[in-house]
């Protein structure tokens, strides 16, 4: 399940309250929705978690199209509220310097709804997405070393 290994957006279910998206190599709209119907689910959960997105290496940008959409849901007040009182924080994993930096920069003209974090690394991501349910006291339901193995085996096999 390493890098280029999987094309389509999936979810790690098993690692909640840590939840693992893993971007597709290639946006299409259909992966927005199946997005949206994700965290749908989530919210409906109402249990708070941390998002770990991870960018496989090689992964293409969403076109303008697709960036749209997926603001216009994101900025959703409804969306906005929930992700506030659910997401202790999101943490997204990008390879590419120049691609983190625009991210990094994005939040000087956006406000998310909940704390964001950039980083070249899985294990990066990991640390402080563990940190901010820590900090929330959120409860993992199982160790932080058997999340971790699990998560970066899935994402970055040695």
């Amino acid at each position: 399940m390493g890098d280029g290994a999987r094309s389509d957006l999936w979810f790690m279910e098993e690692t909640f309250p840590l939840v693992v998206c893993v971007a597709p190599s290639q946006w299409h709209e259909l992966h927005v929705a199946k997005m949206t119907e994700e965290f749908e689910r989530y919210f409906a959960r109402g249990d708070r978690y941390a998002l770990l997105t991870y960018a496989p290496r090689g992964a293409s940008f969403a076109d303008a199209r697709i960036r749209r959409t997926i603001a216009e849901w994101a900025n959703d007040g409804r969306v906005r509220k929930v992700s506030a009182e659910l997401c202790v924080g999101s943490s997204t994993v990008v390879h590419d310097p120049f691609a983190r930096a625009a991210l990094r920069a994005l939040t000087w003209f956006w406000k998310p709804a909940c704390p964001q974090h950039t980083c070249a690394a899985a294990d990066a991501g990991f640390e402080w997405c563990l940190t901010r349910l820590n900090e929330a006291r959120v409860p993992l339901g199982r160790s932080a070393h058997e999340l971790r193995a699990r998560i970066l085996a899935s994402l970055e096999p040695r």
